[in-house]
């Protein structure tokens, strides 16, 4: 009487820049460059690109546990007296409440 639903992972397809949230890898991109571009120091350039690599190896660790995680934590700023924050459905190691 009752099927089971099928959620194919191509419908919940996220849009992404090198593996990781692009929205995320944008905003550090654009950040470490701005910087970069204002100081003209050969110091502050490397700093800048020690602070990407650094960031965007965080953000592929998040990513890889859960590409949606930006948006989840959003919505728990939101709604942080009613919602509680979980992983996507997708996700293996989610904790289920």
């Amino acid at each position: 009487m009752f099927n089971k639903h099928v959620i194919y992972k191509a419908l919940i397809y996220e849009p992404k820049v090198l593996f990781v949230d692009r929205h995320l890898v944008l905003c550090l991109l654009l950040f470490c460059v701005c910087i970069s571009a204002i100081s003209f120091s050969l110091l502050v350039v490397s700093l800048c690109v020690i602070y990407f690599v650094c960031g965007y190896y965080c953000l592929y660790l998040m990513g890889k546990k859960d590409i949606k995680l930006r948006q989840v934590y959003m919505r728990y700023i939101k709604y942080k007296a009613y919602y509680r924050a979980q992983a996507h459905a997708l996700d293996e190691n989610r904790i289920k409440y």
